[in-house]
């Protein structure tokens, strides 16, 4: 059984399920929260998932006229500005969220156009390429298209071996 399984049979479902939607999302996240840890970050982290779940509850039907890419982008920032509260305690991930634009007073750099450049990478190979239209690509566009999209992620995998040693630690292992 997974934590979502369980969330929902033994939490959501028995205190009303959708009948009171807002505030059981809000529960059932903070519980999540405090699952992966007892500390007000936790907790936080899981409120703030919760609150994106509510946020586009209230405004589904402007957020789904957006473009897909908009969404994806959006929800790429969105929830990767709340995985500060999961690796950070507030101050941390607050001065996190200033370093990103350029106004940390701690010992966190800001960031370089090196990592700047990672986090696009990232994102377009996450949000943007879609392995399973290749097939159509190469079928509308010829070889000479599968052998450039083909050559473009062998270099993006180099680049991730290469880099691979500034990784951390699995991050459950520091818990």
């Amino acid at each position: 059984m997974t934590l979502s399984y369980w969330i929902r049979d033994y939490v959501y479902v028995p205190i009303g399920g959708n009948q009171h939607y807002i505030r059981n999302i809000l529960i059932v996240f903070l519980l999540c929260g405090l699952w992966h840890g007892a500390g007000w970050t936790f907790l936080a982290w899981g409120l703030y998932h919760g609150l994106l779940v509510v946020g586009y509850h209230w405004t589904a039907a402007w957020w789904d006229r957006m473009p897909a890419l908009a969404q994806r982008g959006f929800t790429f920032i969105l929830v990767s500005m709340g995985w500060s509260l999961f690796l950070f305690d507030f101050y941390g991930a607050f001065d996190l969220m200033r370093s990103l634009v350029g106004f940390s007073t701690a010992e966190i750099p800001p960031p370089s156009p090196e990592m700047w450049l990672y986090l696009v990478v990232s994102a377009i190979t996450c949000f943007v390429v879609r392995p399973e239209n290749w097939s159509s690509v190469v079928s509308r566009e010829g070889t000479k298209v599968s052998l450039l999209v083909t050559v473009a992620f062998a270099g993006l995998m180099v680049l991730v071996i290469v880099f691979l040693d500034r990784t951390q630690g699995f991050i459950y292992f520091r818990f």
